[in-house]
C-alpha cells in the first residue's frame, strides 16, 4: 500500500508512506520472530538449509517480480501509448497464458521421461530474459502484433519454470515436507508478483513524472484551462474516450485551446510510452537476476520415479519429525 500511494497520493517522505513502510517493516520481523519460536511454523525455517529449495525460493520470487510485474502494465501500454481499445488489450494477454499452459504441460512430460529439470529450468529461464527484452522494444510505433508475440515468448518461458521448480523442490524432499514445501513455492510466487506490481507502480509513477516535465511543453499546459492541465497529468485520460471528449470540450472553450490540447495529449502519450519503456526494462533486469540464480545457486538431483522411494536428498529434516 505505502509503494502504490508513494509519489501519487502522498510524498514519499511523508508520514502516511514513512509510517506504513515502519509497520510493515515491524510486522515482518514479528512474523519472523513468531515463526521461529513455534513447533509448527507455516515455513519451517530448517527447509532452507537446503540448497535447492532455497534457490527455487529466490528465482521464483524473483521471477514473479520480473514477469508478474512488468505484463500487468502490457494493457495499459496497448491502449495508452498503441491506442487499442479496452477489450483488445485484455486479449493481448490471452496468447501469453495460452503458450504459458501449453509450455507447462510440455515441460511435465519431458521432465517425467529424461528425470531432468535444470535444464529446463535454465532454458525456461532464457525464453522469459528474451521476451522481457523485446518488452522493452515496445514503442508508439509498435503494433498489438509485436505486444503479442513478445508476450507468448514471455508466457512460455515463465510456464516452463513453473512445473520445473515445483517439481524440484518435491522430489528433495521426503514425502513428509511436500505440502509445506509446494505451498511455500506458491506463495513465493505470488508475494513476488504482488510485491513486484507495487514496486514497478511506484516506479513508473516516478517516470512518468520526469517525462512529462520533458514531452509535454509548458506553453501547451498553460494554453489550456486548469481542470484540463490537471487532468491531463494523469495517464488514465488516454484510456477513457469519454474523458478525453469532455477535455476537448473544455480545451475548445478557450482560444487555441484545441491545438494545445492535442499537443498535450501527444506529450503524455510519449512520456507514457517512455515511463513504459523504464519499467519493461527494470522487469527484464529482475528477470536476468533470476536467470543469474537459476545458473549459480539452482541444482540437480536425481528424480525420483515413484514417491515410495525415498528423497535422495532429504536436505536437514526436521529432527522432530512425528513418525508415521
Amino acid at each position: 500500500l505505502a509503494l502504490t500511494l508513494a509519489g501519487d497520493k502522498y510524498a514519499w517522505s511523508s508520514p502516511q508512506v514513512v509510517g506504513m513502510l515502519t509497520f510493515s517493516a515491524l510486522m515482518g520481523l514479528l512474523l519472523f520472530m513468531a515463526e521461529s519460536n513455534t513447533s509448527e511454523p507455516l515455513i519451517p525455517g530448517f527447509l532452507f538449509k537446503n540448497p535447492i529449495f532455497t534457490a527455487a525460493m529466490i528465482v521464483t520470487f524473483l521471477t514473479a517480480i520480473g514477469m508478474f510485474g512488468a505484463i500487468m502494465f502490457l494493457p495499459l501500454f496497448v491502449q495508452g501509448v498503441i491506442g487499442s481499445s479496452a477489450t483488445n488489450a485484455g486479449v493481448v494477454l490471452m496468447p501469453m497464458m495460452l503458450s504459458g499452459v501449453i509450455a507447462a504441460a510440455v515441460v511435465g512430460q519431458v521432465i517425467s521421461r529424461t528425470g531432468r529439470y535444470r535444464l529446463v529450468a535454465i532454458g525456461g529461464g532464457s525464453a522469459m530474459a528474451l521476451g522481457a527484452y523485446l518488452l522493452t522494444r515496445l514503442g508508439s510505433n509498435s503494433s498489438s502484433t509485436d505486444a503479442i508475440w513478445y508476450t507468448v515468448i514471455a508466457g512460455a518461458g515463465l510456464g516452463a519454470t513453473l512445473p520445473a521448480f515445483m517439481i524440484s523442490v518435491q522430489n528433495a524432499f521426503p514425502d513428509y515436507y511436500l505440502g509445506v514445501v509446494s505451498a511455500a513455492i506458491q506463495f513465493s510466487r505470488n508475494i513476488g508478483g504482488a510485491v513486484g506490481t507495487a514496486i514497478l507502480a511506484a516506479f513508473m509513477t516516478i517516470r512518468l513524472g520526469d517525462w512529462l516535465s520533458r514531452t509535454v511543453p509548458p506553453d501547451s499546459v498553460n494554453a489550456l484551462p486548469p481542470e484540463v492541465s490537471a487532468k491531463l497529468s494523469d495517464p488514465q485520460a488516454l484510456l477513457n474516450p469519454d474523458a478525453l471528449v469532455r477535455i476537448e470540450e473544455l480545451a475548445s472553450q478557450g482560444e487555441g485551446g484545441t491545438e494545445a490540447l492535442q499537443v498535450a495529449v501527444e506529450g503524455l502519450r510519449g512520456a507514457l510510452a517512455s515511463a513504459m519503456h523504464d519499467v519493461f526494462l527494470l522487469g527484464f533486469g529482475i528477470t536476468l537476476l533470476a536467470l543469474a540464480a537459476t545458473l549459480l545457486l539452482f541444482k540437480e538431483i536425481p528424480l525420483r520415479k515413484t514417491m515410495a522411494e525415498p528423497a535422495p536428498e532429504p536436505g536437514h529434516s526436521n529432527p522432530d519429525q512425528p513418525q508415521r
